[in-house]
């Protein structure tokens, strides 16, 4: 994934979709989904310093290949 130009994590829930029903199972989703968005920034970090190129031009050229 770190070698792939822009590849990433699928993006995280809304913390708002957490189940609140449960003090433990709430805290355990807002902790999956912090750590998803920060490995998501930090791999952005990644190849914005490896020069990957565009990010809006690989996005454009994703969406017509899908």
């Amino acid at each position: 994934m770190v070698n792939r130009c822009w590849a990433k994590f699928p993006d995280p829930s809304d913390p708002s979709e957490a189940d609140q029903t449960n003090v433990d199972t709430l805290q355990r989703d807002l902790l999956s989904i912090e750590r998803e968005k920060t490995l998501n920034e930090a791999l952005l970090l990644h190849h914005e310093s490896r020069g990957c190129g565009d990010l809006e031009w690989v996005v454009i050229r994703n969406r017509h290949h899908i």
